[in-house]
């Protein structure tokens, strides 16, 4: 019998964290759920890891060779989706137990086609903001929310279509998906519930060389003790009072450019939101070549875009 919950992980070369994110699927309060790990050619011991936890509801995939992002991984894992819902989790994330049961009942409750958990994400120890919670307008794409906090009707990957390569695209791939999906008229909702937590690697370098875990596994036992909702929303909260006060022109001032800008974003339909990725990385697939780069990752080689778009079509097909 099909589950109803697909869970899909691309990884690759980070054994050492994924082993907490599989965990923290396993000990989700809803367990009708398929978790499908899918390998980017890992040279590590990505498969024994995944191998270790002997959980009949894991599914693993290795794919033949390396490409370097998310979207064919993510892409793969869909192909072979069973369940009603979609989710996805990434490799070094964690989700709190009652993460796919909130985000379950509460699209049941509204109706929606794709629910957003309240996701923690930690840039620094100074650096900390919630993501997830929409305003009284619902859903823009300016309130992008990483792929880990989602859970979806398994439908739109047929409206929405697969994920698009970065080597096609300005923006990452996860935040082109939903723009496409925002376009679509879909209905979003979120679940108003801390359920997930993010270490962003944006701000932290060498992360597959170092393969650094010590984050994840101090999150990962905080989250065992039931602590980690109630300190962290203190901390949100406490670190916002705090700028606020340190720096009250300048917090000003960037509210008001940020409605500036959602304005001039939302005459346009949100299609401008590209021309940010254009100015700071100058071609299509820049911002994945420069967070490879920061993760200690080597350069990617170019591929023709015909080919490409040929393998997402047959992807779609």
């Amino acid at each position: 019998m099909p589950p109803l919950i697909s869970i899909i992980t691309s990884t690759y070369n980070r054994s050492n964290v994924l082993r907490y994110a599989i965990e923290s699927v396993r000990q989700q309060t809803l367990t009708d759920w398929e978790l499908i790990v899918v390998s980017d050619a890992a040279t590590d011991d990505t498969p024994d890891v995944v191998a270790s936890f002997a959980d009949e509801r894991i599914r693993f995939v290795e794919l033949a060779h390396n490409h370097g992002e998310q979207s064919v991984p993510n892409n793969i894992g869909l192909s072979l989706a069973r369940g009603q819902f979609v989710a996805f989790l990434n490799h070094d994330d964690l989700w709190l137990p009652d993460h796919l049961e909130c985000s379950y009942n509460r699209l049941l409750e509204t109706g929606a086609d794709l629910v957003f958990g309240v996701g923690v994400l930690i840039r620094s120890a100074t650096d900390i903001g919630l993501v997830g919670s929409l305003p009284p307008e619902g859903f823009r794409p300016v309130n992008f929310v990483p792929a880990s906090g989602w859970l979806f009707r398994h439908e739109l990957v047929q409206r929405v279509g697969p994920w698009r390569s970065y080597r096609e695209i300005w923006p990452i791939p996860s935040l082109d998906w939903l723009m496409r999906a925002y376009r679509l008229t879909i209905r979003f909702a979120s679940s108003e519930q801390i359920t997930w937590v993010a270490i962003t690697s944006l701000v932290r370098l060498r992360t597959y060389e170092d393969r650094l875990d010590d984050e994840q596994q101090a999150l990962f036992e905080q989250i065992q003790q039931g602590t980690f909702r109630e300190q962290f929303v203190q901390q949100v909260l406490l670190q916002h009072h705090q700028q606020q006060l340190q720096y009250p022109i300048r917090s000003l001032l960037v509210q008001a450019g940020r409605h500036c800008l959602n304005r001039l974003l939302a005459l346009s339909d949100y299609r401008l939101m590209p021309l940010w990725f254009m100015m700071k990385f100058w071609r299509k697939g820049g911002v994945i070549h420069y967070l490879r780069k920061k993760r200690g990752l080597h350069s990617l080689k170019p591929i023709t875009t015909n080919k490409t778009v040929s393998y997402y079509e047959r992807l779609a097909t």
